[in-house]
């Protein structure tokens, strides 16, 4: 049975889809100039009661909908200025400043009923535009793996609450405009927050001690140095450098809370600019293939949720198509799929629909992997895809990288297998290399790979192939830009020269984090 939202929501596109989250761009079917944000969450952490009834008290919250296992939340997204934008093109006295960090610690203020994990997303810089003068929330919940089960400590919370004070507080403020009543003791209130150095346990208190120092002191040459101070010591990024080994994937969550975030932004403002639900170009107007998957032991159903765009547009045909290691087993045109899948291996369901203008959708798939497990009475025959059976493609290839500081393996987010590698985006090594080994391309080869990453950068692949004598005989680049963020996509090519038996594989990115998963190489007569 189709889930209730889709009737009331138009939806544009998909911007993330995984097993625990789902997440939409959309627009009330009334009116299609109001942008809105399907989150649809699978997490049992969201599925308690009393989250849920936190959740339903979101400022930008229009609709709400449990489903069998998961909740859909809808919130309005409102076009403004990022905060990081706006005090970057505007010069702020230290009262401007300070007007707008109290708005921020009296909006939070609401939060502070939710957990702590909860509470760390919903706060964060990324989170936060500016409207004519007022603070404003987003309130999207992006999740990523570790990040609600991670155990946050309120101080941790604390330092993000710091991170947003001090890029509203100590960014392009204008010092002629500083006055003697201006607040004494912000910027060591600031860095007690920064360092932990403090008591607080909800963000009520962090505003009462706020409001007190808002209200009256005195503002020095001192403190003005020490203005300048936090602005070049960067305390926050060298308190976290002396954090256990597993509070710094922290700094990776935050960094793609703020990359999810924005970049929903920017699909919504190109969807602004060109509505994909009205009539127009036939190329922005194709439907759009999309599917749920229900799974009671070895059934699995596959519920066919496609959109088409434009007045009295309507699906018409349907293809589904069931893959098994790279083979086509079956095809149906049913409008939705049903299913049983017993034998051990990895299964690919694909769905491309076409609607009443004879517009074909690109395809959408899923991939479900059924491994049996040894032991007597066990019918469970599904399992994760880290099982000990899967076979790691990297492994094959002897696979290594010169700078285990940026090229890492990742055994949280990977395709199949047991990891993925993860290029880190950073601007000191643009270039992130790999060497694949024992590849023997005796015959015309082809080389495919399935890329991830956490961002909208142009990303930049050169492949190098080397042959026995370490001879360089093959070059190849491919320029790479992810369609959705979070998805994993599939990029191939030729490579027509034999005697092949070590390829190098460089990333360019300065500020994408990327993935690498599923290399296969091979050969063909």
């Amino acid at each position: 049975m189709a889930s209730k939202y889709i009737y009331q929501f138009n939806i544009h596109d998909i911007f993330k889809t995984t097993d625990e989250q789902k997440i939409f761009i959309g627009s009330f079917k009334e009116d299609n100039s109001k942008f809105v944000i399907i989150n649809i969450l699978n997490v049992q952490r969201f599925l308690q009661q009393e989250v849920k009834e936190q959740l339903q008290l979101l400022n930008n919250l229009v609709y709400f909908e449990e489903l069998n296992e998961g909740i859909v939340l809808v919130t309005s997204f409102k076009k403004s200025q990022y905060l990081a934008e706006y005090v970057k093109n505007n010069t702020l006295t230290i009262e401007e400043g300070l007007n707008l960090a109290y708005q921020y610690l009296k909006g939070i203020v609401k939060y502070d009923g939710f957990s702590n994990d909860i509470k760390h997303i919903l706060i964060d810089e990324s989170q936060i535009t500016i409207k004519e003068g007022n603070i404003l929330f987003n309130e999207l919940l992006f999740l990523e793996d570790g990040m609600v089960d991670y155990d946050h400590s309120f101080k941790r919370v604390a330092q993000s609450v710091a991170a947003v004070l001090k890029t509203i507080v100590c960014s392009n403020i204008s010092i002629t405009n500083v006055q003697s009543n201006v607040l004494d003791g912000i910027v060591e209130f600031i860095k007690d927050l920064e360092q932990g150095d403090h008591e607080y346990t909800n963000f009520h208190e962090i505003l009462r001690d706020f409001q007190f120092l808002y209200r009256g002191g005195s503002y020095n040459s001192h403190h003005l140095q020490e203005v300048s101070k936090l602005l070049e010591e960067d305390n926050y990024n060298s308190y976290k450098k002396r954090q256990p080994k597993k509070q710094q994937n922290h700094t990776f969550i935050k960094a793609t809370i703020a990359t999810a975030v924005v970049g929903v932004a920017i699909a919504v403002l190109a969807l602004g600019i060109g509505d994909r639900s009205k009539t127009g170009d036939s190329e922005s107007n194709i439907p759009m293939a999309y599917f749920e998957e229900n799974q009671i032991d070895n059934h699995w159903e596959f519920i066919n949720n496609s959109i088409v765009f434009g007045d009295d547009n309507k699906l018409k045909e349907f293809l589904w198509e069931v893959r098994k290691e790279d083979n086509v087993l079956n095809q149906y045109s049913s409008k939705d799929l049903s299913l049983s899948l017993q034998d051990e291996g990895r299964y690919e369901i694909a769905l491309r629909v076409k609607d009443a203008n004879s517009n074909w959708s690109e395809e959408f798939s899923r991939v479900i992997r059924i491994i049996e497990e040894d032991g007597e009475g066990d019918d469970d025959l599904t399992k994760p895809i880290q099982s000990s059976h899967v076979i790691e493609n990297f492994e094959k290839y002897d696979v290594f990288y010169p700078d285990s500081d940026i090229v890492t393996t990742d055994d949280t987010i990977f395709r199949s297998g047991e990891y993925a590698l993860k290029f880190l985006g950073t601007f000191d090594h643009l270039s992130k290399d790999i060497f694949l080994n024992n590849v023997n391309i005796q015959n015309n080869g082809v080389l495919s790979l399935w890329i991830m990453t956490d961002g909208f950068e142009d990303i930049k692949m050169e492949f190098q192939g080397y042959n026995s004598d370490d001879d360089l005989k093959f070059q190849h680049a491919i320029d790479y830009s992810a369609k959705v963020i979070g998805q994993w996509e599939m990029i191939y090519f030729d490579i027509p020269i034999e005697g092949i038996i070590k390829i190098k594989t460089a990333v360019l990115s300065s500020n994408t984090t990327v993935w690498i998963d599923d290399i296969k190489i091979d050969s063909y007569k």
